[in-house]
């Protein structure tokens, strides 16, 4: 008889337990995703919107939204990175 028998797929064992990082992942990701968006709305009811901040804009927000599905089949390290990386941009758009 093995010392270890596998646990039965119900097993909490066996199913991923959800990291506590990645709430803290998608809301560095929200900030960001948030910020981009008050930007472009400020663009588009500008009188004369500038289009290639606008275009720059809306890429960084969709560069985001991506990172933001990623989530789902990131590592424990790449949450943690995404979190760290995501604060540090918040901190560097949101400065005075």
């Amino acid at each position: 008889m093995p010392d270890e028998l596998p646990h039965p797929a119900g097993h909490p064992a066996c199913t991923p337990a959800p990291e506590a990082g990645h709430g803290a992942a998608e809301e560095s990701i929200r900030l960001v995703v948030a910020w981009y968006s008050e930007q472009i709305m400020k663009q588009r009811r500008a009188d004369e919107p500038d289009q290639v901040l606008l275009a720059d804009l809306l890429e960084a927000r969709r560069a985001c939204l991506a990172d933001q599905q990623a989530l789902g089949e990131a590592t424990a390290e790449e949450v943690a990175r995404t979190v760290a990386a995501y604060a540090a941009r918040y901190k560097e758009l949101t400065a005075p």
